[in-house]
């Protein structure tokens, strides 16, 4: 075989290290002599890398699979990222199809077998039962990627042994005994190299500058893989830096190769495609310790962290700096409020702190305490002490004090996944909840100090007050069960703060998350999110997730909810009882990122949300999506459909086309089917001159777009659209119409049998059954194809080749001249054949033998798109029928392939199978690797702008040049540069 391995790993962080690492020792590895001599090999030959033995193919998957099935042995690398990489999924299945199941050797670098190993690898088939197996493997976990990569240098062996067919013991020993002898040859071999470079002719530096272009080749793919690591984890500035050092400085007189891969993972870190209205990735900040509170200030400018190492760190939320930072007293309870944008107060180890922000200047301090609160209209404080509360106003003056005697605060002796709320205020600090030990939970008048107990058996409680009401999630616990776990259950209870009565109760398993929403009363609980009606005394049903609610935060207007699978989802809510989602191009929740805990620590503000766990020390913050679209239209049942001509937009909806201006997106005609046909309907448009046509069972209609008016009308219930015109089928001829102004052109009789005809240029077409005939009308010659079927066919514009004898149908009239050459793609006895009229052959030829595909010609011929019904697509290059297995994208189907006005790009538009999302990706036209991926767009609109479209709106995208991207890259960074130890981290060479 070619290969003595394939290294199958997902690329990027430490499975990238550890796959170029084991590369090169591998295939400098020199079998010991009597093994050698037993197994035949004194070194590894050969080891297949993709990104380094696959530098400049076009067609990745096609060499992929033959590097495979040249692999005597696998060698998967295996982590908790390993099973999200479809590739190397694919990989293992294939392996494992050509029944080398046994000669997969894993290499486990991280995390646990059951979550790091593939599905194939964990269980096998034995006498027709499946069974759950755990592969024996190289194991090089480590407490970091440098510890891992020093015990890869042990654990070679284990993986060489069965490559060698002996014992991993035999080649342990005859590995120690060389040790002195590999030293030597290590050192005779460097003064050979020292020698030889001295000698080295011209053609040896060429080669050396070739090595080193594939060199920074290859590098560029891996820093596009790091870019998106750094942008999953939500570091938009670390992953355009890691993106831009894959990319030349200058285009036009590059001093490293233009890698389409670094321009993608480029363009998707600063979101230059991205027009959702929603929040995307800004930054992730990395802490000491896990956070165990965070508080965003009211202009959104910084955010309070409360690490759970007794530190508040003070961070501004631009560019991620520290610009404060305090000690905290230790327990939970910790917290900071922000009564205005500049000041902020915390629970200092020297008492309640008032500071300037961001200098961090102490503005004033009082008694120490544990917690603190801050009612909604930002007046008032409240203080937790030991035995006491204070209420103080912003400059710290004191408005009140509630002595509690003998009663002491609740305080939980863990970290709970929210900041503790052991208090609350009334939104104009009138009234002070309090959770005491003793299990009970009262209310105190800031007015006079009076008391209303509401509960007596609560262990602890989440509250929030609105104006009239107060919301509670409480733990119920026995009367003799203070601080022990012999609880009863958890609760949520609404008390009507006028009289203050219990109003509503529901109980549950689970303690609920009660948020002051809009100045209405709502609770997130298991998996539900409601609002109070306080009018019903009943709370309703908002929105429902798949799972139950980690955490949740609101600003008034919107909802941020943290679910226990690691997803984060946004939606606005209406109030009135309607619910709207920001979501995904495929009308799902928007979801940010997929950890591997849940986000319980959130914090939304105006334009920014901030998510974090007690188990993670990142912290990551999403800004609101400030970029604009023009919005040509907002309508709710655009299909895949559209198009442009001249200046008009059509939107093909379900029973109608919209004709909207480009210009402004007002609606300029409406074409609407009856009803009744909706199931037959069919609208084309002619964009010569933008009139549409309507066809339904009933007849053809011609509309006008200049005023609406028809400018054609026929009963006949079959037409067709051509390059040469509207052809209208009737039982004996084919009308020919200008569809321009709708008038006759020519009439062109139906020959005997025929059951559907049409023109194309100088050709026309019969066809009965499975047999059709072309004609040409001016020589008359014919072209006869006998059982098959036409799938499609295109007209082509194309140079002429000499005079015309006759000989031909549609030969030019002389050299250099035109001549209109149809091409077919039929089907026939399990084959699909593409034909040309000018050739009068068959172009090329592919095998269908288990079904009748579509098929499309696309990109005015250049391509030839293949769906076939188990949603499996080919892309043919024409005239030659190469295979381009690169435009596929993910699991969609692909749809259109459009020349763009920049002849270096072309766009491809993909569907998804499953939930028919739709993406557009811009590639590079010669080598057809993707640029850019683009929710929602459909095709090119004018010289500048693709047209997108979402369940809302239609709208206008500016697309942008590579030159214009660098450009935007530079500014998005604003001069920032990968810190040196990132450079060291990411293996960057200069």
């Amino acid at each position: 075989m070619r290969y003595d391995a394939f290294i199958s790993y997902r690329h990027g962080g430490l499975d990238g290290q550890v796959a170029e690492r084991l590369h090169a020792m591998l295939e400098t590895f020199r079998v010991p002599g009597d093994i050698a001599a037993k197994c035949g090999k004194k070194r590894i030959a050969r080891v297949f890398r993709d990104r380094e033995e696959l530098p400049t193919s076009s067609d990745l998957s096609g060499s992929i699979d033959d590097a495979l099935r040249e692999s005597e042995f696998l060698i998967l690398i295996c982590s908790r990222r390993t099973c999200q990489s479809r590739w190397v999924l694919q990989e293992v299945d294939r392996f494992i199809e050509l029944g080398r199941h046994d000669r997969i050797i894993p290499l486990l670098i991280d995390g646990e077998p059951d979550e790091a190993f593939p599905e194939q690898l964990r269980w096998r088939e034995v006498d027709g039962k499946r069974v759950e197996v755990e592969p024996l493997a190289a194991d090089i976990r480590a407490g970091t990627p440098r510890q891992s990569l020093k015990l890869l240098k042990d654990e070679l062996l284990r993986i060489l042994a069965p490559m060698l067919g002996c014992r991993y013991d035999d080649l342990r020993q005859r590995h120690r005994e060389r040790a002195m002898r590999r030293t030597l040859a290590a050192a005779l071999a460097a003064l050979a190299v020292a020698v030889t470079f001295g000698s080295v002719s011209f053609s040896q530096l060429m080669r050396i500058n070739e090595q080193m272009r594939m060199k920074l080749y290859n590098q560029s793919y891996v820093l596009a893989e790091y870019s998106a690591d750094a942008l999953r984890d939500g570091d938009t500035i670390t992953a355009a830096l890691l993106a831009l050092e894959g990319l030349p400085n200058d285009p036009a007189n590059p001093e490293r190769p233009y890698v389409d891969a670094a321009e993608a993972a480029l363009v998707n870190a600063m979101g230059v495609y991205d027009y959702r209205e929603s929040f995307v990735p800004h930054l992730s900040v990395e802490f000491p310790a896990t956070p165990s509170a965070i508080v965003l200030s009211p202009d959104d400018a910084h955010l309070a962290v409360l690490r759970q190492d007794n530190v508040l760190d003070l961070l501004d939320t631009g560019d991620g700096s520290i610009v404060f930072s305090a000690g905290t007293p230790p327990g939970p309870g910790r917290n900071a409020v922000f009564p205005a944008a500049d000041i902020m107060v915390f629970t200092g180890d020297d008492g309640l702190s008032a500071v300037r922000v961001p200098t961090g200047e102490l503005l004033w301090r009082t008694d120490v305490a544990f917690g603190v609160a801050l009612s909604a209209d930002g007046t008032t404080i409240a203080a937790a002490c030991d035995g006491y509360a204070l209420l103080l106003d912003p400059q710290g003056t004191e408005k009140a004090r509630f002595d509690f005697g003998s009663r002491s605060l609740y305080r939980p002796s863990y970290e709970f996944p929210s900041p503790y709320n052991c208090l609350a205020l009334s939104a104009d600090g009138a009234l002070l909840a309090v959770n005491f030990t003793d299990g009970t939970f009262s209310v105190f008048s800031a007015a006079d100090g009076s008391e209303r107990r509401l509960l007596d058996e609560a262990a602890w409680v989440r509250c929030a007050f609105s104006g009239t009401h107060l919301l509670c999630s409480w733990i119920g616990m026995t009367p003799d069960a203070v601080y022990s776990s012999q609880t009863r259950g958890a609760f949520t209870s609404v008390f009507d703060l006028a009289t203050f009565e219990r109003v509503w109760e529901e109980s549950g398993g689970v303690l609920a998350h009660p948020l002051l929403f809009d100045k209405e009363l709502a609770v997130a609980h298991g998996t539900n999110f409601h609002l109070y009606d306080p009018d019903a005394r009943r709370t309703e049903v908002m929105t429902s997730f798949e799972r139950k609610i980690s955490g949740i935060a609101t600003n008034g207007s919107f909802l941020l909810a943290g679910l226990d699978d690691g997803t984060l989802v946004f939606q606005a809510l209406n109030l009135q009882g309607e619910q709207q989602e920001f979501y995904r191009e495929d009308g799902e929740s928007l979801v940010f990122y997929q950890s591997e805990y849940p986000y319980s620590l959130l914090a939304l503000g105006g334009g920014i949300a901030v998510v974090a766990t007690p188990t993670s020390p990142a912290v990551r913050i999403l800004q609101w999506n400030g970029k604009k679209a023009d919005v040509l239209y907002r309508y709710s049942t655009i299909k895949s459909e559209s198009a442009r001509s001249g200046d008009n937009v059509y939107l093909h909806a379900i029973n109608a086309i919209r004709v909207v201006d480009a210009a402004n997106g007002e609606e300029r005609f409406l074409f609407r089917a009856d009803p009744e046909e909706l199931p037959n309907i069919h609208f084309t448009v002619h964009y010569a001159s933008g009139n549409v046509v309507q066809s339904t069972p009933s007849g053809c209609l011609l509309y006008s777009i200049a005023d609406g008016s028809i400018l054609f009308e026929d009963p006949a219930p079959h037409c067709v659209l051509t390059e040469s015109g509207l052809n209208v089928l009737r039982e004996k001829d084919v009308l020919l119409v200008d569809p321009a102004t709708g008038k006759e052109v020519s009439r062109h009789a139906l020959p005997e049998g025929s059951e559907y005809a049409w023109v194309r240029g100088p050709w026309m077409f019969n066809a009965e059954g499975w047999n059709f005939t072309l004609t040409h009308q001016e020589s008359g010659v014919e072209r006869q194809f006998t059982d098959c079927l036409l799938l499609a066919d295109q007209l082509r514009e194309t140079p002429g080749t000499g005079p015309d004898a006759g000989k031909g149908a549609g030969k030019s009239a002389g050299k250099g001249a035109t001549e209109a050459d149809l091409w077919l793609s039929y089907f026939s006895e399990g084959r699909v054949y593409v034909y040309s009229t000018r050739d009068d052959a068959v172009l090329f030829q592919f095998e269908s033998p288990n079904e009748v595909p579509r098929v499309f010609f696309e990109n005015n011929g250049a391509f030839l798109k293949v769906h076939f019904q188990s949603r499996r697509d080919i892309v043919y290059s024409l005239p030659d029928g190469t295979p381009l297995p690169v435009m596929q994208y993910k699991d969609h189907i692909l749809t259109d392939v459009y020349a763009m006005p920049d002849p270096a790009l072309l766009l491809t538009v993909h569907v998804s199978a499953q939930e028919g999302r739709v993406t557009g990706i811009l590639r590079d036209s010669r080598t057809l690797e993707a640029k850019a991926e683009i929710p929602g767009c459909t095709m090119p609109l004018g010289e500048k702008h693709l047209l997108a479209q979402s369940m809302w709106n239609v709208k206008a995208i500016p697309w942008r040049s590579s030159a214009e991207i660098l450009a935007m890259a530079r500014k998005f960074t604003a001069g920032r540069e990968l810190a040196p130890e990132q450079r060291r981290q990411y293996h960057i060479v200069e």
